[in-house]
C-alpha cells in the first residue's frame, strides 16, 4: 500500500454504490442526507496535511502497528539494559555505563568506517575475495601458457612437444 495513491473517501463511496445497485438511486450518497454527506466524505482531513512518511502510516493502520511494536520492543530492551545496572550500581552508575557504552560502540563504528580491515571479518571476506580472483588469473594465465606451447610445438606425430622426456 505504500506508493500507492490513496482513493478519496467519497470515490469509494461511489464506487462501492455503483457496485451494489446501480441502476437505483438509493444508494447514492445524494440521497443519504443530500449534498452534505457527499462534501463531508470529499473533504480533507488532517493526514491528508501530513508528510509523506506519515502520511503512508496514517493511511496503512498495519504498518503504524508494526511500528508501534518496534518501538514498544526498543523501549523494553532499553529497560531490561538499564535496570539492572541501576540495581547494581545506582543511577549514577547506569548512566556512566551507558556513555561508555556509547562510546565504545561509536569508536568501533569510526574505526569499522576508517580501517575496514581491521576486523577480522572483513579480512576474511577480502582474503577469499582475492583468492578466488586469483585462482582464476592462474587458470587464464595456464591455459595461456598451454596454448602458446602448443603454437611453438612442432608439427611431428612422432614428436609430442609437451611431453618432455618421455621418449
Amino acid at each position: 500500500m505504500i506508493g500507492q495513491a490513496q482513493e478519496a473517501p467519497l470515490a469509494t463511496v461511489k464506487r462501492v454504490a455503483s457496485s451494489l445497485c446501480p441502476a437505483t438511486n438509493a444508494c447514492r450518497p445524494t440521497a443519504l442526507g443530500g449534498d452534505r454527506c457527499a462534501a463531508l466524505a470529499d473533504r480533507p482531513c488532517a493526514a491528508d496535511a501530513l508528510p509523506r512518511p506519515f502520511r503512508a502510516v496514517a493511511f496503512a493502520p498495519a504498518y503504524a502497528g508494526i511500528g508501534m511494536l518496534v518501538v514498544y520492543l526498543l523501549f523494553v530492551l532499553l529497560y531490561a539494559l538499564w535496570w539492572p545496572l541501576a540495581r547494581v550500581g545506582g543511577e549514577a552508575f547506569a548512566w556512566l555505563a551507558a556513555i561508555y557504552a556509547l562510546r565504545r560502540a561509536g569508536g568501533a563504528l569510526a574505526r569499522f568506517a576508517a580501517y575496514p580491515g581491521s576486523y577480522a571479518t572483513v579480512r576474511k571476506e577480502v582474503e577469499g575475495q582475492f583468492a578466488r580472483r586469483l585462482s582464476q588469473r592462474l587458470e587464464a594465465a595456464a591455459g595461456a601458457l598451454e596454448a602458446y606451447a602448443r603454437a611453438l610445438a612442432p608439427r611431428s606425430p612422432s614428436r609430442n612437444f609437451l611431453r618432455m622426456g618421455s621418449d
